[in-house]
């Protein structure tokens, strides 16, 4: 199943439930990083503010076949990771002023 774009960033399904390891440490750190290869090519993502989302919509974004699947499943659970927003110039600059008071 994986993961598949949706929204500012990536949705996945919790196959397992919000009882896993993976699930619970990603909720506690509140960011982390996904490896997606995509349609054209790989990537890495910084995500943040994981979201548990057990409505129907994030089921959309999956095939028809996998939708399926996953709704014979029982799986209706998904977490939703927003695309971490990359620092702009002014930013960087402040924390390099900051950085050298130090």
């Amino acid at each position: 199943m994986g993961s598949h774009p949706y929204g500012d960033g990536f949705v996945l399904p919790l196959t397992h439930g919000t009882h896993t390891d993976w699930y619970r440490n990603l909720m506690a750190a509140g960011d982390g990083a996904l490896d997606w290869k995509g349609h054209w090519k790989g990537r890495s993502y910084r995500l943040e503010r994981p979201e548990l989302d057990s409505g129907v919509e994030p089921m959309w974004v999956w095939p028809a076949s996998e939708r399926i699947m996953l709704q014979s499943a029982g799986i209706h659970d998904f977490v939703w990771l927003h695309q971490r927003a990359e620092p702009g110039p002014r930013e960087i600059c402040h924390r390099q002023q900051l950085l050298s008071a130090i």
